[in-house]
């Protein structure tokens, strides 16, 4: 399409996460640009980010899977009658909030249906509790529980887990 879409890549050093690049990808011209390289992450907070995230993303799922079982109950309509909040994407976005700052708690979070938490660590903890709310209310298989953590406005770990499709993608 040659349109222009961003990447991050992470160097690895002995198992463990040395540095972060982010770079801009022309795919019409097969070319990369990197934009810029962050090698000061601590490579123990990285790992403590990515299995936090993972960790609340895979208990989050269930719990709205299980919950798409049970019938679901819309709470409100935000800009169209089309952009419904269910009463399982607030009590999502609540048990991923519990579950990180139970974890974290000077960290920020900024979440879909509200939540937002200052922080005072330099991290933030990006929330989607029910990103496909309404395939969710008309229990379609593709929706997502997204989960993402920044370290001083750079995103550093991404997760997605799809629970009615058994897929979970992770990006560090």
């Amino acid at each position: 399409t040659g349109a222009d879409e961003g990447v991050a890549l992470a160097a690895e050093h002995d198992g463990q996460i040395v540095g972060i690049a982010l770079a801009q990808v022309d795919a019409a011209h097969g070319t990369m640009r990197i934009l810029d390289v962050r090698i000061d992450y601590d490579p123990v907070l990285l790992d403590e980010l990515h299995d936090l995230a993972i960790a609340s993303a895979l208990e989050a799922a269930a719990t709205a899977l299980e919950g798409r079982r049970e019938g679901v109950t819309i709470a409100a309509t935000n800009s169209t009658p089309t952009d419904v909040v269910t009463e399982m994407d607030r009590r999502t976005e609540a048990s991923l909030v519990g579950r990180i700052l139970g974890a974290r708690p000077d960290d920020g979070i900024l979440g879909e249906e509200g939540a937002d938490h200052v922080g005072s660590s330099g991290v933030r903890w990006i929330l989607d509790p029910i990103d496909g709310t309404v395939n969710y209310l008309y229990d379609l298989p593709s929706w997502a529980v997204s989960v993402a953590a920044e370290i001083d406005g750079v995103v550093v770990v991404g997760v997605v887990v799809a629970p009615a499709l058994r897929e979970t993608y992770v990006a560090v």
